[in-house]
């Protein structure tokens, strides 16, 4: 619809043209890109004024603090910062690129990638018995917590990572979700993660016996063992003296299962400084003329995180208030 839209008000698209460099006229007021087409022909389109809404930074890790090193993306592949290059190219500032906007429950499907829904699978664990654990092989956290309070205790363990373990029944239920929303087409699917090795580690083991399945994955076999039957007393006695957990069950008969959880990401909050009117500014207060910023683009927005959904809303509106802005500017 949008698109329909676009082109019947008389828009070009133009696909395969990446935008590489902002223009200027001689008092420093951007006035288009340069930009290059799939055959590497300089591309320059000219305007009144830029809009920049290119999105995040989260498919380059060099623009990430070290420690989100091993978190997984799983977003565009296109968002590769180039907004942010363009515009600090003139002196634009920037606030918050050491945040992104974190959840658990990430599997690192692919090297530095992850898929979204692992999330709905990994909650059935609320109505199982299974529980999440650290290197140690130690529960950290009522497995029934909020996304927010899952999130800071997952970063908080040794090596950003946590696992979910699994007895043979709350492993069908982790299938039965998966398939429901479409993360796999098939068990045999999920059963391949047992192949992907990232760092040494698979991120899924299957064993007959938990001692096999934590040697697998790296984590402290015995830690395992004794917190699966601290865990089991607990559900036996109808409380989690531990963490306050609603009892659901306990670890049962095997097959065993583990799947590695990273702190995922899909957002990047931090970005450009601009003013109310969405106006991109310098590093030292100025506005740059004819430069405007929306969407992901925009840093400071939510501040260090962001209620679930709110970043589509402020896409949404962002952008409408840069192309107001515009119109008031260029109608003086």
């Amino acid at each position: 619809l949008m698109k329909g839209k676009f082109l019947d008000m008389g828009g070009k698209l133009m696909l395969e043209t990446r935008a590489e460099e902002l223009l200027r006229d001689d008092a420093g007021r951007v006035v288009g890109v340069r930009a290059k087409d799939a055959q590497g022909n300089t591309v320059e389109l000219t305007s009144k004024s830029v809009i920049l809404a290119s999105g995040g930074y989260g498919a380059v890790k060099s623009m990430l603090p070290k420690e989100m090193s091993n978190y997984v993306f799983y977003g565009l592949d296109s968002e590769t910062g180039d907004g942010y290059r363009m515009a600090t190219a003139i002196g634009a500032d920037t606030i918050n690129m050491d945040l992104v906007k974190m959840y658990p429950q990430g599997v690192e499907t692919v090297p530095g990638h992850g898929l979204a829904a692992t999330a709905s699978s990994t909650d059935t664990m609320k109505k199982s018995g299974a529980i999440y654990v650290n290197r140690d092989g130690r529960r950290y956290v009522n497995e029934r917590a909020s996304l927010g309070e899952l999130t800071d205790t997952t970063v908080a363990q040794p090596g950003h990572i946590a696992y979910i373990v699994m007895d043979a029944k709350a492993w069908k239920e982790y299938v039965a979700k998966s398939l429901e929303d479409k993360l796999v087409p098939d068990e045999t699917a999920l059963m391949k993660w047992t192949k992907i090795v990232n760092n040494g580690r698979p991120v899924m083991a299957v064993a007959d016996t938990l001692s096999e399945a934590a040697s697998v994955m790296g984590v402290d076999a015995k830690g395992l063992e004794a917190t699966v039957r601290d865990w089991n007393k607990m559900v036996k006695q109808g409380k989690d003296t531990a963490f306050g957990r609603q009892i659901t069950g306990g670890i049962g008969e095997g097959p065993y299962y583990i799947v590695e959880q990273r702190p995922r990401f899909a957002t990047t909050m931090g970005g450009l400084c601009t003013n109310d009117k969405l106006n991109v500014v310098t590093k030292d207060g100025k506005l740059i003329p004819g430069l405007y910023a929306a969407g992901e683009l925009v840093g400071g927005v939510m501040g260090d995180d962001s209620p679930a959904g709110a970043n589509v809303g402020w896409a949404l509106t962002s952008g409408r208030v840069a192309a107001d802005a515009i119109k008031e500017a260029v109608a003086k």
